[in-house]
């Protein structure tokens, strides 16, 4: 598992969490169930181009104190929390995304 903090509020021991299951297949953006979300932001997603996808949650990430990681890094090349809106997802493919669960975590 690779932990990248940068840009990041209950969830998961108290801190706001966001758990999302995401699967990704040809030139669409994810789609996700969300199966936790303490942060309160309703997730977005987006493509950008073959293997970089974006999890957009206007304004819910402090700097310095978000991080996103998934359980299952096979085929994530980095998960980065990119601004106070955004956590980008690579890989190094499309469609290699299939019920992936990501955590954004926030403290």
């Amino acid at each position: 598992m690779r932990i990248i903090t940068s840009g990041g509020s209950s969830g998961s021991g108290g801190f706001p969490t966001a758990v999302l299951s995401l699967s990704q297949a040809g030139v669409a953006a994810p789609t996700a169930v969300v199966q936790d979300n303490t942060i309160g932001v309703v997730p977005s997603y987006g493509y950008s181009s073959s293997g970089l996808y974006t999890i957009t949650m206007t304004g819910a990430f402090t700097v310095g104190k978000t991080a996103a990681f998934a359980y299952d890094m096979t085929d994530i090349i980095s998960i980065v929390v990119t601004d106070v809106n955004t956590v980008t997802i690579n890989t190094n493919a499309n469609g290699v995304l299939t019920n992936r669960q990501i955590v954004i975590i926030q403290y």
